[in-house]
């Protein structure tokens, strides 16, 4: 819990790391590149718990500038404690495939999960208030999102060129962000309840969505 500095690099290359358990509670990186460059690039998963004491998952944790070097997270679990997850904390961990989100977690940052292409199922809590812009752009893998009641927020391009088939949208939410579903080709059903509901910008989110689909 007591860590509060992680140097670029420190865990580089530990591919055999199959399993994390992160409890450091305020804690920032000390530089431009994530300290786990190719991590569990040999094991067979790698799953990336956070301890009950963390509040805040750090910008950039587990980002790297190229795919060809990521992380090789595969599941991450979050505790309850945490409220917000920093700007690209999971981007390029594009071995990832599930997230299960904490009670608590109400921001999820800018491109937080930015290229994650296998990620599949998003466990949401029910305490999610704002989805950051880019936060789920490319997610190539994610197919039907039914986002939780309590949501008020999709930002900019939030899932642009995500994989969606079937999406829902909470009673909840009162912005939606130009290009927040753009180009969802494969999109062929939306349940929409906003009740009050505002586009931020003059730009439809739904640019392209369900090109390719039979119908929508």
């Amino acid at each position: 819990t007591t860590v509060t500095k992680i140097g670029e690099y420190a865990f580089k290359q530990c591919e055999d790391l199959a399993k994390m358990q992160f409890n450091a509670k305020k804690c920032t990186l000390d530089g431009g590149v994530g300290p786990f460059e190719r991590a569990g690039l040999n094991a067979d998963s790698l799953t990336v718990t956070f301890g009950a004491e963390v509040t805040e998952i750090p910008a950039g944790l587990f980002y790297h500038y190229s795919d060809e070097y990521f992380t090789h997270i595969t599941a991450v679990e979050m505790s309850d404690s945490i409220t917000t997850i920093g700007e690209a904390a999971f981007q390029n961990c594009v071995d990832l495939e599930k997230v299960t989100f904490g009670a608590k977690v109400s921001t999820i940052g800018k491109s937080a999960f930015n290229n994650c292409g296998k990620l599949q199922e998003l466990v949401f809590g029910t305490g999610l208030k704002e989805i950051g812009n880019y936060a789920f752009e490319e997610c190539a893998s994610l197919n039907k999102l039914v986002l939780p009641e309590g949501l008020t927020t999709i930002g900019y391009e939030a899932f642009s060129n995500a994989g969606l088939t079937e999406l829902t949208v909470p009673t909840t939410v009162t912005k939606i962000g130009q290009y927040a579903f753009k180009q969802c080709l494969d999109l062929n059903k939306i349940q929409f309840n906003a009740k009050n509901c505002t586009m931020d910008g003059s730009i439809t989110p739904f640019e392209k969505a369900g090109l390719n689909a039979n119908s929508l």
